[in-house]
């Protein structure tokens, strides 16, 4: 059973670490490190805080209790910055997640082509739900990045086949595999919310893919403890139909 625990994220760095093990392996370019807006930066303080720190009054450290997190008027830098904080806390207070939330995978609705994902860095990581989904008869892919502003394709693809880097550098199927169409797209994420929102890594390559695929469901797969109060909303963000954690499958309005 895993303790409940009361998290406080830590203060958000000036430069972030890559997301994983490998230095290529990131979802998108430039969002390893904090952009300081010019306003805030004017109130840094000289002899401590040129490493670009964000000054202490304001900055997004958000303490939450149970499952969701409160949030005020922070940018996405910032909030994005906390929430990889976040989700690596919890990746490390939580080491049987994936297994759990694979014991669900019979909850998510129906569909025959399921789009997984490999895990990077702290994400939750998705090769038990990949085996469950196959023993349930479901048929998996992964996602291709081919060109860097376009939608995302995705292949076909099996447990162990072997994986090569795509053009953002994230392991996927070899070009020889079939290009397929999903039914079901389960899409990592920093952090989501009760109405369907999701908060990426800002690449958009999500985002771009959805655009392009209006009927595809789409499917949220994250710690219970990446829900927050509620995420900024722009024009081009497509919120959820639903997510899947390690306390289950939920379905948003």
């Amino acid at each position: 059973m895993v303790r409940t625990q009361t998290v406080r994220l830590a203060r958000v760095p000036d430069q972030l670490g890559r997301l994983g093990r490998h230095s290529r392996l990131h979802r998108c370019d430039g969002c390893d490190r904090l952009a300081v807006p010019r306003q805030r930066r004017r109130g840094l303080d000289r002899a401590g805080r040129r490493s670009g720190r964000l000054p202490g009054r304001g900055r997004p450290d958000l303490q939450f209790q149970g499952s969701v997190a409160p949030l005020t008027s922070i940018d996405k830098h910032q909030l994005r910055a906390a929430m990889r904080a976040t989700r690596k806390r919890l990746a490390g207070l939580d080491a049987g997640a994936a297994e759990r939330a694979a014991a669900q995978a019979g909850a998510l609705p129906p569909g025959r082509i399921v789009a997984v994902y490999r895990a990077i860095g702290s994400e939750l990581d998705v090769d038990a739900l990949s085996l469950a989904l196959g023993r349930a008869g479901r048929e998996l892919c992964l996602p291709v990045v081919v060109e860097r502003d376009a939608p995302m394709i995705f292949r076909r693809w099996t447990p162990g086949e072997p994986l090569e880097l795509d053009e953002a550098g994230v392991p996927a199927p070899f070009p020889l595999a079939e290009v397929v169409e999903p039914d079901l797209i389960l899409t990592p994420l920093l952090a989501f919310d009760a109405g369907g929102g999701r908060l990426g890594q800002g690449g958009g390559y999500y985002d771009r893919t959805f655009a392009a695929r209006p009927d595809v469901t789409r499917i949220g797969f994250a710690y219970a403890g990446q829900e927050v109060e509620r995420l900024p909303v722009e024009a081009h963000d497509i919120r959820l139909h639903g997510v899947l954690t390690e306390k289950g499958y939920r379905a948003f309005a």
